[in-house]
């Protein structure tokens, strides 16, 4: 197996570039949280009350499940996703901003941040620094489609959304590594992104099942390629274990502490479903929506909802097409191992919203939104591979890539601040003229029971 990449050998440090890059493609996050910081007080309601609740009791009474969802188990009895991480991510900016809601929302943008800049490390690393040039751009692309809620609000979705960007990434040195990474560093890269996988599935349960298939898939790889070497599975094993454990610790403990365990709850929860499965017509215009080169990834979660009928079919149609044509031509190199894994994660994922019960909505399955784009770009370096590069002087292609980054850059920045509203603004306001009247009737030393009705 061969390596078909034109921008190595890289001639910067990776880091840096990487730093440099997530910087850049996080201006709009930063506009959007400077605007909010500026504007209102804000009061978080609903969900975002109850992720500020985790977070001022994290050393008091330390979170030990997620956030609370639509998850009930037989019985009715509430349950939570299943566990902390999203506290544990966000908790460090929260708490040098001195635990206010403003802080709330910069320790969101922080874990974005620290996401992208893993991310597009990983592509530098490994492609280079053009490479993670478009990298950069293509996770601009997905922010500004996501729109300004995804980048301040402290909602357990999206807090999974870019960390499996990077769990993907790990993922892809694991199924086709380059020439400088051996078995140990691979069995790493797998244990690490098992880390990364369990805190995606702790923020939303949506993400199980394709968590679980892309982390399998990548071992069998790996066990299948280090076959001759003696003993090399043990440590993928061993890590992914001490992983496991490490990672899903806070929810055992509250498995063990109470009965109902939210851990049961979740069980009971998704295999015994009160409510009819979606139906196949819905589940086929949902992959066909999100399975599409102009995707929701693209063009936003809203497009597509509108324009609901045989729009979706070109696109699906020609992300199929150059899907089977992408792997029949890449046989032999590293881009075709990379396809399969993303193709098969998408396969599963296809068969996970055929089993979606319920009212649908759209942001439980993000996920699909990394899939189509990397699946995309994917194809497009097999549709270049072998091919010369245009004739374009270094400093002609600087300037072009600073021309698109900027345009880019400007266009998410502004639709990021146009029109920008504190989370639950309306919900905010009323809150701020019942905080002080309630402040006067409670008393700090007391307990209080606070129900949530989602």
């Amino acid at each position: 197996m061969t390596s078909t990449s034109r921008w190595s050998p890289r001639t910067l440090a990776p880091l840096p570039v990487a730093i440099v890059i997530a910087v850049l493609v996080s201006i709009p996050m930063f506009a959007a949280l400077i605007v909010l910081l500026g504007g209102t007080r804000w009061f978080p309601c609903g969900d975002m009350a109850q992720a500020e609740l985790h977070m001022r009791g994290f050393l008091s009474h330390p979170p030990l499940v997620g956030a609370a969802g639509r998850i009930v188990d037989d019985s009715g009895f509430q349950g939570s996703h299943p566990g902390p991480s999203l506290w544990v991510a966000m908790y460090p900016v929260y708490a040098l901003g001195g635990r206010t809601s403003g802080a709330l929302m910069t320790s969101v943008v922080s874990v974005h941040l620290a996401s992208i800049v893993a991310a597009v490390w990983l592509v530098v690393r490994r492609w280079g620094r053009w490479a993670g040039v478009i990298a950069g751009l293509s996770i601009l692309l997905l922010l500004r489609s996501s729109g300004s809620d995804f980048m301040v609000e402290p909602w357990n979705v999206w807090m999974a959304f870019l960390p499996f960007v990077v769990m993907m990434l790990l993922l892809f040195d694991v199924v086709a590594p380059g020439p400088d990474t051996d078995e140990r560093v691979r069995a790493w890269r797998w244990v690490i992104a098992v880390a990364v996988g369990s805190h995606c599935v702790q923020c939303h349960a949506g993400y199980l099942v394709i968590v679980l298939a892309a982390l399998l898939s990548a071992l069998a790889v790996l066990i299948v390629d280090t076959r001759s070497v003696k003993g090399a599975w043990r440590a993928p094993l061993f890590g992914g274990v001490v992983a496991t454990l490490v990672m899903w610790s806070a929810p055992i403990v509250d498995q063990m502490r109470r009965v109902p365990g939210n851990l049961t709850i979740l069980r009971e929860h998704f295999t015994s479903p009160d409510e009819p499965y979606v139906a196949l017509s819905l589940a086929a215009r949902i992959v066909t929506s999100q399975y599409n080169v102009v995707g929701p990834w693209l063009a936003g979660p809203h497009v597509h909802a509108s324009n609901d009928s045989w729009l979706r079919w070109p696109g699906f149609i020609v992300m199929v097409g150059l899907t089977v044509w992408a792997i029949r031509r890449s046989r032999g190199t590293v881009e075709r191992r990379l396809l399969v894994l993303t193709n098969v994660v998408i396969a599963v994922g296809v068969v996970s919203i055929t089993r979606i019960f319920g009212p649908y909505y759209e942001y439980t399955i993000r996920w699909f939104w990394v899939l189509a784009a990397m699946n995309l770009a994917l194809c497009l370096r097999v549709s270049l591979r072998g091919r010369s590069m245009p004739m374009v002087s270094g400093r002609r292609l600087v300037a072009l890539a600073s021309l698109s980054t900027v345009a880019l850059v400007g266009l998410t920045t502004f639709q990021a601040v146009e029109g920008l509203r504190l989370p639950g603004a309306t919900d905010s306001r009323i809150v701020s003229m019942l905080a002080p009247q309630l402040r006067e009737e409670l008393d700090p030393a007391d307990r209080y029971l606070i129900r949530m009705y989602d």
